[in-house]
C-alpha cells in the first residue's frame, strides 16, 4: 500500500512510465516463445531489462502519436490519459501479434525469430508516427498561410474618371505585410501595396499583361491581344470595399 501511495504522489512522468511497465509481462512471454535461445543465455535480469526498455520505448512512441492526434483534433487530455490509451492499444496489438505469430508457427511449423517479431511490432507504431508528423506539418503550413493572408474585396476605379470599370465585386488575396502580386496564367504581372487610406495601388507593365484577373474575373479589362488603355508604368487605384482575415 505504501508503494501505491508513493506512486500516486509521484511526478506525472513517473506515473506515465509506471503505466508502460504493464507491457513487460507480454514481452517476457514473447521472448520465451520466439527468442528461446536469448531467453536461456541472457538470464532473467537481462531479459527483464530488455522487456522494460522495449515496453517504455514503444509506449513513448505511441504516446507521441496520441498526443499529435489530440493536438490536431484540438482535444485537451492529460499525459496519464494519453499514456493509458497508448498502453491499452499496445496491449491489444502485442496480444494479437503473439496469437497470430504463434498460430502460424504451430500450424505451418514455421520458426519466427525474435527480431522479426520486434520489427513487425514496431512497424505500425513508427508508421503512424510518421503519418501524424506529416499531417502536423501540413496543417501547420496551412495555418501559417492563413495567418499571413487577408482577403480584400475590391472594385477597380479609373484614376481619371473615378468611375468603376466593373460592376462586380472581385476578391484578391494579399499578405499582411501588404506586398503580393496579381495572378496570371504564366507569371507575375504587377505588384500592389496597401495604402493607409484604404486603397491599393497597382503598378502595371502592360507588356506582361495577359488576362489579368482576380478570382477568375477580368478586373482591368486587358487580355493577351488587347491590353486595354493601360500603359507601361501606369498606376490605377483600387477601391477597397472590405477587408477580412482569411
Amino acid at each position: 500500500m505504501s508503494i501505491l501511495k508513493e506512486l500516486n504522489e509521484s511526478h506525472i512522468s513517473i506515473k506515465g512510465l509506471s503505466i508502460s511497465l504493464f507491457l513487460v509481462p507480454f514481452w517476457y512471454i514473447s521472448i520465451y516463445l520466439f527468442g528461446n535461445d536469448f531467453y536461456k543465455l541472457a538470464g532473467n535480469i537481462v531479459v527483464l531489462a530488455f522487456c522494460i526498455i522495449v515496453s517504455v520505448t514503444s509506449s513513448v512512441l505511441s504516446l507521441m502519436f496520441c498526443d499529435k492526434v489530440n493536438r490536431l483534433a484540438r482535444v485537451e487530455t492529460s499525459l496519464i490519459n494519453n499514456m493509458s490509451v497508448s498502453v491499452i492499444l499496445l496491449t491489444f496489438w502485442i496480444s494479437f501479434l503473439i496469437f497470430i505469430t504463434y498460430s502460424i508457427e504451430f500450424l505451418f511449423n514455421k520458426l519466427t525469430y525474435l527480431y522479426v517479431f520486434i520489427v513487425i511490432y514496431y512497424t505500425p507504431i513508427l508508421g503512424f508516427n510518421a503519418l501524424a508528423m506529416v499531417w502536423d506539418n501540413q496543417k501547420a503550413k496551412i495555418e501559417e498561410e492563413k495567418e499571413n493572408q487577408i482577403t480584400i474585396t475590391i472594385n477597380s476605379v479609373d484614376k481619371e474618371t473615378k468611375q468603376r470599370r466593373v460592376n462586380k465585386f472581385d476578391t484578391v488575396i494579399v499578405r499582411k505585410e501588404g506586398i503580393g502580386y496579381l495572378m496570371k496564367t504564366f507569371d507575375k504581372v504587377g505588384q500592389y501595396v496597401t495604402d493607409p487610406t484604404g486603397s491599393v495601388k497597382i503598378k502595371i507593365d502592360s507588356s506582361k499583361i495577359c488576362d489579368i484577373s482576380v478570382s477568375g474575373l477580368n478586373v482591368l479589362g486587358g487580355d493577351m491581344y488587347n491590353p486595354g488603355y493601360l500603359k507601361d508604368g501606369q498606376e490605377i487605384n483600387i477601391e477597397v470595399v472590405s477587408i477580412r482575415n482569411k
